[in-house]
């Protein structure tokens, strides 16, 4: 049966047909993706010159660098780049010859000299500008996040000599910057976030400056992972297993995704977080934040008591993978609204997961002066072993309050090791620590909402709400309660709060 619409005097079937949705029954996965354009080459090579760097003596003429260039005619230069101007030189062979091989070869930018010294690449050249200028604008414009394509080509091109990608390979810093000081990404990102925003306009300001130091973070997070798990980068604890490997790289800390409660596994086995796998191997069991210097071997009596072991444990370690991940993902959701609360004197890190080749790993900026010095004294919320000892600090504890009433969550006791009640606005297990600049940093925020009750048991200890769940029922509750009212950015603990424990 077919559905008349009456504007238009014409059948659904019939709309549908200018826009490809019937006729073509079998849509292939080409036909989403765009096209990729011919590829314009201009030069056949340009590498940096093996004459690099230039000797004193040039240095003194201002010589600055040699690049070989290989153009699409065949010819082979080297060209000179000076404080004054660009100039193809006269070596040949293995022999520097700084002087200019003709006067006219010589510019004032590289882009200029090559289209002296070659008619193709001036063609070349051309067209990618014609390209450009002819393209849609929206393709001009730089992308809001980086764009990964997960689709790779088919059929597989053909790997071809390039000289200039190889050096990169070689000369790869995993982010590190190879000119100047490291970026210290926590002092980029409060001081950004210290930036004044009363009006729009210094809210417009504070919101790219932030954009930025987050983008540049996360590209140098990204490419310090890559380092991690290629194991280009040495662990700051090598003697400890592999799961529990740390790394600082680029004023970045890094570590492996794994799950924190570690008692509820096999006390002899721990899931190898190299293998990215669920696969168990004897290593020790250490404490929440204890280091593991001795091994203690499993008991194999008979090999009965082994296989009957097998089975939970292999369950065990397959919950713990699995609430490894939802933690990282909890954590950084944590952090997030966190960061959107946006307290005055409360600070949260740069925080980027990066899964690559099977493992998962957590970048992070380092707090100051957490990793030099005695910190016994640096954590003033929270409790570091699940509760048995909570500190508390009013201060603190005032920035908490706050931040709550955005997030809807309710003041709340939670009785330590001892029996006391203390008196919190987030979860146990939540981090306040002072850092050397005098700022209180909030960490390890995996449970900002309540847990689903719909799912029980330790195997889903971290599945909980959606942030957008508790905001659309806060709302719905306050619609309730005062239909004619407008319902407030931040309620107060009677207008819908919910308690965490």
């Amino acid at each position: 049966m077919q559905v008349l619409i009456p504007y238009a005097g014409k059948t659904a079937h019939q709309e549908l047909d200018g826009l490809n949705f019937m006729e073509d029954t079998t849509v292939a996965l080409t036909n989403l993706l765009a096209s990729a354009p011919a590829e314009i080459k201009c030069v056949d090579s340009i590498v940096f010159s093996s004459f690099n760097p230039p000797p004193s003596y040039r240095r003194l003429h201002g010589d600055l660098i040699y690049i070989d260039v290989v153009t699409l005619e065949g010819s082979k230069h080297c060209i000179t780049g000076s404080s004054k101007s660009f100039y193809v030189n006269a070596s040949n062979g293995s022999i520097l010859d700084s002087r200019p091989l003709k006067q006219s070869h010589e510019a004032s930018t590289l882009v200029g000299l090559l289209q002296k010294i070659s008619a193709k690449f001036k063609k070349g050249f051309r067209e990618i500008l014609d390209r450009k200028a002819s393209a849609h604008p929206f393709e001009n414009v730089q992308a809001l996040l980086p764009v990964t394509s997960w689709l790779g080509a088919h059929p597989v091109p053909e790997h071809r000599r390039d000289a200039a990608r190889a050096e990169d390979s070689v000369v790869l810093s995993y982010g590190t910057e190879l000119i100047g000081m490291q970026r210290d990404w926590n002092e980029e990102l409060q001081s950004c976030r210290e930036f004044p925003h009363a009006n729009p306009q210094e809210r417009i300001l504070r919101g790219r400056a932030l954009y930025k130091v987050t983008c540049d973070f996360v590209d140098a997070a990204v490419k310090g992972a890559v380092g991690v798990i290629n194991r280009c980068i040495p662990p700051i604890n090598p003697t400890d297993p592999e799961c529990f490997h740390m790394y600082v790289h680029n004023n970045i800390f890094f570590s492996f995704a794994v799950d924190s409660d570690y008692e509820q596994i096999s006390k002899d086995q721990k899931p190898d977080c190299q293998n990215g796998s669920g696969r168990s191997t004897p290593v020790p069991s250490p404490a929440l934040g204890a280091k593991a210097d001795s091994g203690v071997a499993p008991d194999s009596k008979t090999e009965e008591s082994n296989s009957v072991l097998e089975g939970p444990t292999e369950a065990q370690i397959a919950d713990s993978e699995q609430a490894t991940y939802a933690s990282a993902n909890n954590d950084l959701k944590g952090t997030k609204s966190y960061q959107e609360a946006d307290i005055s004197g409360l600070y949260n890190l740069a925080m980027a997961i990066i899964d690559y080749r099977g493992h998962r790993v957590v970048a992070q900026s380092i707090i100051p002066g957490i990793l030099q010095g005695d910190k016994s004294d640096s954590l003033l919320y929270g409790s570091v072993d699940n509760g048995k000892k909570i500190s508390w600090n009013e201060s603190f504890h005032a920035k908490v309050v706050e931040a709550a009433k955005r997030l809807h969550v309710k003041e709340h006791v939670v009785l330590d090791g001892s029996g006391n009640p203390v008196k919190l606005a987030a979860t146990v297990e939540c981090k306040g620590i002072v850092g050397s600049d005098d700022r209180h940093y909030i960490l390890d925020l995996m449970r900002v909402t309540p847990r689903d009750s719909n799912y029980i048991g330790l195997q889903h200890r971290f599945c909980v709400l959606r942030p957008e769940l508790v905001a659309s029922f806060v709302e719905a509750e306050s619609i309730k309660k005062s239909p004619t009212e407008k319902v407030p950015d931040a309620p107060t603990e009677s207008n819908g709060s919910i308690a965490v424990a």
